[in-house]
């Protein structure tokens, strides 16, 4: 239903078969009844169509849940590797020439504050590349990432 473009029977499908879609079936109600009217355009109606169609997804293919085999395993943080001002001052000229990306694959391997702003840039452009979030909202996630990679940079670590 969902790859026919039927959000409205796959929500109503669900439904009946016991799920609680209750939050989703709102969100598409307003979404289409706001369209309708003409108080949102086609690209904030498929952005919601876009959310809901993927959280429906979900129903019918969870991800699996992890199989523990053990003890878990601690995942080793990344050492801490002092950042000379000559590397420092040759990254912010990277990321001022280069871009955010180009900078975070340089950065990773100094310490876990690049690494985490790695990992939140990497999982905003997928958010942003499954049409979960508008182009807007995009750039501002990158604007704060590359606010903290400046900061990041310039400050003392």
């Amino acid at each position: 239903m969902i790859a026919q473009g039927d959000t409205a029977g796959a929500l109503q499908w669900l439904q009946s078969k016991g799920h609680n879609v209750t939050l989703l079936q709102a969100q598409w109600t307003q979404a289409d009844r706001e369209y309708q009217k003409g108080r949102i355009d086609y690209k904030a109606f498929t952005l919601v169509q876009n959310r809901v169609n993927h959280s429906l997804l979900h129903f019918f293919n969870p991800e699996p849940e992890p199989e523990v085999v053990g003890p878990s395993i601690p995942v080793k943080p990344v050492p801490e590797t002092p950042i000379t001002a000559a590397t420092r001052a040759g990254l912010l000229q990277v990321l001022r020439e280069d871009g955010i990306k180009e900078t975070l694959e340089r950065c990773k391997g100094l310490n876990n504050n690049f690494l985490i702003l790695d990992m939140r840039y990497r999982n905003a452009q997928k958010i942003f590349m499954l049409g979960l979030v508008t182009e807007e909202e995009w750039m501002q996630e990158q604007a704060r990432v590359k606010d903290a990679l400046e900061t990041f940079l310039i400050a003392d670590c």
